[in-house]
């Protein structure tokens, strides 16, 4: 059963469609938006609407990390700049949880 959803973003209506309830993969995506606002979002927008992913989006790097869950998410996008911790220092302290 295909699912839409419609979403509203930087004064554009964005409408979903999910080609079915089942998620088949799940994606962290971690991004300090002090260097592009909406990045994270759009990301996750355009993920998610293939149907495929699960996207959990995080714009602070240590509230990923305090939510992160070991053996959960199938691939982890980070960026490498980030003011408060970079993307190696984020790989490898979620490697340890």
């Amino acid at each position: 059963m295909n699912k839409t959803t419609t979403l509203q973003a930087n004064n554009q209506i964005i409408i979903l469609t999910t080609l079915n309830n089942s998620i088949k993969k799940r994606i962290l995506l971690v991004d300090d938006d002090d260097d592009e606002p909406d990045i994270t979002l759009t990301f996750k927008i355009a993920l998610h609407s293939t149907g495929l992913f699960g996207v959990y989006a995080f714009n602070e790097p240590l509230q990923a990390l305090a939510n992160f869950k070991s053996g959960f998410y199938h691939l982890v996008l980070t960026d490498i700049k980030m003011p408060k911790m970079n993307g190696y220092e984020f790989r490898q302290k979620d490697k340890r949880n």
